[in-house]
């Protein structure tokens, strides 16, 4: 495995937990529920759920970075990785910063829609270009 990639993953795990876990613990007594089993368990869920989330983020981030270092043969690798690592990681803390959950959710709904487009137009060239192919 990548030793870069693994600074990356650390980098955006301790990003993660300075930001969001002392939010979410000093916001621990302001949740009360009925039941109190459900109130005690809800938190190992979202430790879980975290967990699960920040190595998805990882692996996607592995994989942008392995497309931007297959764009060009010639490229100095090592610098390649310093400079992603360096984007992935400002990128996550100006959004982490600034974007509030309204807005992510409005970026997101754009994402999607604008990528339905894209995929869409993606099988349409690939049909056309194989029909010609095997003509």
């Amino acid at each position: 495995m990548n030793r870069y990639f693994l600074y990356l993953v650390v980098c955006n795990m301790m990003i993660n937990v300075i930001m969001f876990v002392p939010r979410t613990l000093l916001q621990s007594d302001s949740l009360r529920l009925v039941y109190s089993p459900i109130e005690r368990v809800i938190f190992l869920f979202l430790m879980f759920y975290i967990s699960i989330s920040l190595l998805s983020i990882s692996i996607h981030w592995h994989v942008a970075l392995e497309l931007l270092k297959g764009i060009n043969k010639n490229w100095d690798y090592k610098k390649i990785n310093w400079i992603a690592m360096a984007a992935f990681t400002l990128i996550s803390i100006a959004a982490v910063e600034k974007l509030n959950t309204l807005q992510l959710n409005k970026i997101t709904v754009y994402w999607l829609i604008v990528r339905l487009f894209i995929e869409s137009a993606l099988v349409v060239i690939t049909a056309f270009w194989l029909r010609r192919r095997a003509a």
